[in-house]
């Protein structure tokens, strides 16, 4: 980072903090007017983004958190079930021992609540969402990118694979958990 002016530096270390390169530019104290500007101007000057990505890839290794491990996370979120963390069948619902949960499964879990009321226990168990751990994997692998004009980029969606993925998306309103009062040998 030493080649890059004052101003470029501090670009690159608030751009590292919020990667909306904008409003990098704005707390990095260029002009608020011409803060697009700036911020596009950097996002093209090679000297930042070596040393942006020369920062990403030392915090990766002081943090020790990778792009594979983010994938391995919304992977395990993605393709989670009730039936890895929990069974049910009429009103009783059993969770798995902990012990015998999987990093991976743990993961997929958003909250496990229990309560008393009048008619009994009830336990709720709610995984984390399945569509959006989906949705950013897809992004992750290029399956949204649509080919540009120059040829380049993956090819778009065939019509019958995105009007069923619409549909799918359109069928998941109801958010993924399963609650019953549980009886009182469960």
């Amino acid at each position: 980072m030493s080649r890059l002016t004052r101003m470029q530096r501090r670009f690159v270390e608030e751009y590292l903090v919020d990667p909306d390169a904008e409003a990098a530019a704005c707390r990095a104290g260029y002009c608020l007017r011409e803060a697009g500007r700036a911020a596009a101007r950097n996002m093209e000057h090679e000297g930042v983004l070596r040393a942006i990505r020369r920062a990403r890839a030392e915090r990766s290794e002081r943090t020790r958190v990778t792009q594979d491990a983010v994938v391995r996370e919304l992977a395990a979120i993605g393709f989670a079930t009730m039936r890895d963390v929990c069974r049910w069948s009429g009103e009783t619902l059993e969770l798995h021992a902990s012990d015998q949960l999987s990093a991976a499964q743990v993961a997929a879990i958003a909250e496990i609540a229990e309560t008393s009321s009048s008619r009994g226990v009830r336990l709720r168990v709610k995984l984390h969402s399945k569509l959006k751990a989906l949705e950013m994997l897809a992004r992750h692998v290029g399956l949204y990118e649509e080919r540009r004009e120059d040829g380049q980029g993956a090819p778009a969606l065939p019509d019958a694979l995105r009007e069923k993925l619409d549909a799918l998306y359109a069928a998941a309103v109801v958010p993924q958990e399963q609650g019953c009062t549980r009886g009182e040998e469960a």
